[in-house]
């Protein structure tokens, strides 16, 4: 395998997988992947109730649970 390889020829990636990761990250080739660092990292594996968070969490995964649903109509911005 070559460094410009496309990222399909990595076993597990497939078609729909190296879109999305050209898409939202860039990264085309085994190179790319190969000098790809994150500049931060998201832990998507732990879940908070809305009760329990900080007013500094930015970016987290909550449960709850729907109690009531009300529609509201949105006003039309004339420009």
């Amino acid at each position: 395998m070559n460094l410009n390889h496309p990222i399909t020829y990595i076993k597990g990636i497939s078609v729909q997988r190296a879109t999305l990761m050209y898409t939202e990250l860039g990264i085309k080739t085994c190179n790319d992947l190969l000098n790809f660092f994150p500049f931060r990292y998201i832990d998507k594996t732990a879940f908070y109730a809305i009760k329990d968070l900080q007013p500094n969490s930015s970016e987290v995964q909550i449960v709850g649970k729907i109690t009531r649903v009300k529609s509201v109509a949105q006003k039309e911005e004339v420009g």
